[in-house]
């Protein structure tokens, strides 16, 4: 093992920078997540007088949607593009508007690494355009900038897909789970294999350009609100006349959708993943640290992207979304009937009861403290499935950790008293939740917190966040499920 891997490791996912702060008009732009680049900045400070006292030697790890170059929006400096424009030149303009309006953030990363410390970064879907060496290298460039330190330009190190350390990590945005934003190929992403100048964008890419921009000019942080899907009733909720205003762009999103949709046969979609396995994935394999076997059987576990066709499409925009709020629908109707009926007849209300206990029922029967909806989701099915793939290897490591879903989440993945954990580092960006959550605020600072034990013991994994005001890392408060 080389000695850059014998570090403990840090890592952030989903700042979602967009242009920032304008200093000449003393204010954010309207599409920006992120307000917290002095926060930032403390943080890694933090970590630095960590590593003196605590002797650690870290190593940063940015798990992908750090920048959201769908929300940079050049046309606002006079410049005119097409929206769904990811070339390479209006990237690197975006990077250099983005490092613009977070100056601090930039000459943080690049202190951190000037103090010894590398970073790794992996692309997101918000930023898969990362996934390009010019892109790369003038991230690195400006980070060196704003320290004013040339050299930390080689600190920065990229990772198209997997971050993996053996016997301690295993790290993926996790993007590939999601059939709203997987890519047919993530090494890959472009519209024509070879072809690198244009993004083969995801349908979620089309509801952030085509949906929650035109949106959030009436309601700026309409993509804030978690799950996505429960935006809508939300709004209808809180303001329902700003909703009825946005009806427009929906109509403008499914329109674009359609234009834009690829109807590939199942034969297609096989043949090109194949020809992918068998020529990118095969070379790529070796720098992972992974075996091509191991890597192809994770590969295979990706969702198949929404835009591949019509089908996949509507179950995405229509069918999955009348399915998840069908039980509150349905019972609601019953409800309505039954108390229409009551005059009539107490049969309805009974019935209505029956069905009532019968799903208490059926929840008791569960195993003691077992939710009906398995928490975690895709991502925690993921880890497990990766952790079997490299178990049969002897690869497995103690950690699988994903970014993505906003949710910081922890979970055990077997029942061993000392077992392999899949981990969510969630996200710095406020989070305006469609539940009350008595632990959950606006902006939660996570992060996750990989150890090595001194004395030759597995690595420990804790889900961590920053507290700006008392100026030090603490454990994340979560509840048992």
């Amino acid at each position: 093992m080389s000695a850059e891997h014998e570090r403990d490791i840090i890592i952030v996912s989903d700042l979602h920078l967009s242009a920032g702060y304008d200093a000449r008009v003393g204010a954010f732009d309207r599409n920006e997540d992120f307000f917290y680049d002095a926060a930032f900045a403390r943080f890694l400070e933090h970590l630095r007088r960590r590593a003196d006292l605590e002797g650690r030697r870290w190593r940063l790890v940015l798990l992908g949607d750090i920048f959201d170059f769908l929300q940079v929006d050049l046309q606002r400096e006079g410049r005119l593009y097409d929206p769904l424009d990811r070339s390479e030149a209006v990237t690197i303009a975006k990077l250099e508007r983005i490092a613009r309006g977070h100056p601090r953030l930039f000459a943080a990363l690049g202190q951190f690494a000037a103090a010894g410390f590398p970073i790794a970064v992996l692309p997101g879907n918000h930023d898969i355009e990362l996934i390009r060496p010019a892109t790369q290298a003038r991230f690195a460039a400006l980070v060196a900038e704003a320290a004013g330190r040339p050299e930390v330009a080689a600190a920065l190190t990229f990772h198209p897909w997997v971050y993996y350390v053996p016997g301690m990590l295993y790290a993926e945005h996790g993007h590939q789970y999601d059939a709203a934003n997987s890519f047919i190929t993530q090494l890959e992403p472009y519209v024509t294999p070879g072809q690198p100048d244009r993004i083969d964008l995801p349908l979620g890419s089309y509801f952030v350009e085509y949906l929650f921009n035109r949106i959030e000019a009436i309601d700026p942080f309409a993509d804030n609100v978690k799950p996505a899907t429960a935006y809508f009733a939300w709004a209808f909720r809180t303001h329902p006349f700003r909703a009825l205003a946005t009806l427009g762009a929906h109509v403008g999103l499914f329109l674009q959708v359609l234009r834009h949709t690829d109807d590939l046969t199942p034969e297609d979609l096989a043949e090109r993943r194949r020809r992918y396995r068998a020529t990118t994935l095969l070379d790529h394999a070796p720098a992972t640290g992974l075996s091509f076997k191991a890597l192809a059987a994770i590969d295979q576990l990706a969702a198949v992207p929404a835009m591949t066709s019509k089908w996949r499409q509507l179950q995405a925009l229509v069918f999955r979304p009348l399915m998840q709020g069908a039980p509150a629908f349905g019972l609601a109707i019953v409800a309505t009937v039954a108390l229409l009926q009551l005059e009539r007849s107490r049969r309805p209300l009974g019935l209505l009861g029956a069905g009532l206990l019968g799903a208490a029922w059926r929840r008791r029967r569960g195993r003691p403290g077992e939710p009906l909806v398995r928490p975690g989701g895709y991502l925690r099915a993921a880890g497990e499935q990766i952790d079997a793939i490299l178990r049969a290897e002897g690869r497995a490591v103690p950690a699988y950790v994903f970014g993505h879903t906003h949710g910081p989440q922890q979970f055990p993945l077997d029942d061993a008293p000392n077992p392999a954990r899949y981990l969510n580092s969630g996200t710095w960006t406020p989070i305006v939740s469609a539940e009350f959550e008595l632990l959950g605020e606006r902006e939660q600072f996570t992060f996750v917190q990989i150890l090595r034990d001194g004395a030759g013991g597995p690595p420990s994994a804790t889900l961590r966040f920053w507290d700006d005001i008392a100026g030090r890392d603490e454990v994340l408060p979560l509840l048992a499920v």
